[in-house]
């Protein structure tokens, strides 16, 4: 027992010895605040996880399916039917919501609208099959148009056609409207999250966030005034048919422009933000 005494003293005075040197010890390097920094800053480039690459190329599949989205919403008329319904183009901006959706919930609002226009897209292309493929009207040289001008259940049966294609096109005006909404907030919650925290003489962080979120915002609001003008025309499609048959050339043209700057959008956005990111420039 004696024994036991001794070295338990022993061990008490040598570790509280030890304490105070470990405790200064850390101290002195606490206080260090070049060392501190270095430290950080080579923690920051060659251990930690870099969570901004997953960002980028999660963003970058994002624009993708965008584009695709956009291309996949031309109308290609066939026989007087689209044989390219919204429903593909809708589905493509699912996808894309889905992966942008965890940067931002409220990208999950695309996703009835997107629902509302595949229905839609679907019924309106078994209505064109009826009036214009399946002589429901029985006179085999009043078909198309020329129903509409002499057959009172033929006109009534267009205008419902017609109205669920307005229906649709609001619908995609609104999914897509969304999505550019979603988009520039996850812009601008990535600008905040990435490049130097540290402000000085030579550089700050709000007035370079601010520049790069500008230039983006101006090209997804153009991208997305383009797209409304687009859907306005093709959902009005079948009206305008009654008095314009070459309507179809005007609306390849505003489509193939939307998608030319949806393009460009991307390309900028990934330039700006993105692709800096994913390397690691930022």
């Amino acid at each position: 027992p004696l024994l036991y005494i001794f070295l338990g003293l022993l061990v008490t005075v040598v570790g509280i010895i030890w304490l105070v040197k470990m405790v200064r010890y850390f101290g002195g390097i606490r206080g260090d605040s070049g060392f501190t920094a270095r430290l950080s800053e080579t923690y920051d480039r060659e251990i930690r996880v870099k969570t901004g690459v997953f960002v980028g190329k999660r963003m970058k599949i994002v624009f993708i399916l965008f584009i695709f989205a956009a291309a996949l919403s031309l109308s290609m008329y066939v026989d007087d039917l689209n044989i390219l319904p919204g429903i593909v183009s809708a589905a493509v901006l699912s996808a894309a919501v889905l992966l942008i959706g965890k940067y931002g919930k409220g990208a999950y609002a695309v996703l009835p609208f997107c629902a509302i226009r595949s229905a839609l897209s679907l019924v309106g292309l078994h209505l064109q099959k009826v009036y214009f493929l399946d002589n429901k009207w029985g006179i085999t040289n009043l078909k198309g148009e020329s129903a509409y001008h002499h057959i009172e259940e033929a006109r009534e049966f267009y205008h419902i056609m017609g109205g669920l294609a307005v229906i649709e096109a609001a619908a995609a005006i609104a999914s897509f409207g969304i999505f550019a909404w979603a988009l520039l907030k996850c812009v601008k919650k990535h600008l905040a999250e990435s490049g130097i925290r540290e402000e000085g003489v030579q550089y700050s962080k709000e007035a370079r966030d601010s520049d790069i979120c500008r230039r983006i915002r101006n090209k997804i609001i153009l991208n997305a005034v383009l797209m409304a003008v687009n859907f306005a025309v093709s959902g009005l499609y079948l009206f305008i048919l009654l008095e314009l048959t070459s309507v179809f050339v005007i609306s390849f043209a505003l489509t193939v422009l939307w998608v030319l700057q949806t393009l460009n959008t991307v390309s900028a956005t990934n330039d700006l933000l993105y692709t800096p990111l994913v390397n690691e420039e930022l």
